[in-house]
């Protein structure tokens, strides 16, 4: 019986790939929002590494899509560093080592990003009508830092300190705004205002433009009552 073979093929099997270990803890700069993670290659099964680093994403399901490249430039040792990072997040990395047979991975572990105060957009506005005598507030939260947010309004600087109002009314851009009316809630003279946002963390304030409004004075707004008088005689 003649046999025909065909031309011999190579293969690799998982024992010809790179060997890595992940270090299980990331050291977090919360401060400078990077995160430094390290392995180390502990075989490289006879095979030049080509490329090495560290593999991330928000869902192990998913896969590990992001990439971060070696820097240590040290034989067998891998640090990489992370940055532009959500806080209040969790992230899941492995490191990873290629050469030519293939790639090699280690253990998946993760890391929780802390939360911090929450952002507000610069500049927020403030509308004064003497006439109505009422103030339109309006800011914009831009994060909430990661943290749930458990209330935003703005605050006026008194004599005693700083009066806070709440604000309940917010769209879906996360512009929240406030209507005071009054003497009671608008003092005479000028009024420094910052809007406030506040979540598990602390309280974050932001100036609004101009720093604050000034009223007329009491003797400005009795002037103008004075001047709208009419006296009426009889014949």
């Amino acid at each position: 019986v003649n046999k025909t073979y065909g031309e011999p093929m190579g293969f690799t099997t998982k024992s010809d790939l790179p060997a890595v270990q992940t270090d299980a803890s990331a050291e977090i700069n919360s401060q400078n929002n990077i995160v430094t993670i390290r392995g180390t290659i502990t075989d490289t099964k006879g095979c030049e590494i080509t490329e090495s680093g560290v593999m991330f994403g928000t869902s192990p399901d998913s896969g590990l899509k992001e990439k971060s490249p070696n820097q240590s430039g040290l034989p067998g040792v891998i640090t990489c560093y992370i940055g532009q990072l959500d806080p209040g997040k969790t992230y899941y990395y492995r490191v990873y080592a290629k050469s030519s047979a293939g790639i090699g991975y280690g253990k998946t572990y993760s890391f929780t990003m802390p939360a911090v105060l929450p952002t507000i957009k610069s500049r927020p506005s403030v509308v004064f009508d003497p006439v109505t005598w009422k103030a339109n507030f309006s800011a914009e939260i831009i994060s909430d830092g990661g943290a749930e947010i458990s209330e935003f309004g703005f605050r006026l600087k008194l004599n005693n300190g700083w009066k806070h109002f709440p604000s309940y009314t917010i769209n879906d851009s996360k512009v929240f705004t406030l209507e005071l009316e009054g003497h009671e809630q608008i003092p005479f003279g000028y009024n420094e205002v910052e809007a406030y946002v506040t979540n598990t963390v602390g309280t974050a304030t932001m100036a609004v433009s101009g720093v604050g409004f000034l009223t007329p004075s009491i003797a400005q707004v009795n002037a103008s009552l004075d001047n709208t008088l009419v006296t009426v005689s009889s014949a």
